[in-house]
């Protein structure tokens, strides 16, 4: 898939509800690929988030309720965890979608390239979309 592999950076809170769905999304980058890593990093859930992401992830970091706590320290701390040399970063509310893994097998073609920043659709619970 990638040259050096991929690390998917993963970052909650209270996520529980929503991490086998992304899970279920990343199969068909993971099953079978030694070359990608999944890391959870969980932002002091209250709910069974870190319980669940054990079953679904390879590496699971619980960080603890503090003043500095926030989404980007997550991702830092996903950051210095992975071992590949590409990130995929994802929130536990999000899916990947079929033709983003399409875009990622045919990724070691492209010259030149550093990084890649996607777009997301916002889906809510009242079936609307932005």
């Amino acid at each position: 898939m990638l040259a050096g592999g991929l690390s998917v950076c993963i970052i909650g809170r209270n996520e529980a509800a929503n991490l086998r769905r992304l899970a279920s999304s990343l199969q068909p980058v993971t099953v079978g690929n030694t070359d990608v890593e999944t890391v959870y990093v969980d932002s002091a859930s209250t709910d069974e988030s870190v319980n669940i992401a054990r079953g679904l992830f390879d590496t699971v970091v619980s960080l603890h309720e503090g003043d500095g706590l926030c989404a980007s320290l997550g991702r830092y701390w996903g950051t210095c965890i992975a071992q590949k040399k590409w990130i995929l970063y994802l929130d536990g509310d999000m899916q990947l979608q079929p033709e983003f893994v399409s875009f990622l097998r045919g990724w070691d073609r492209m010259q030149d390239v550093d990084g890649v920043l996607g777009s997301y659709i916002n889906l809510y619970d009242n079936a609307t979309q932005r």
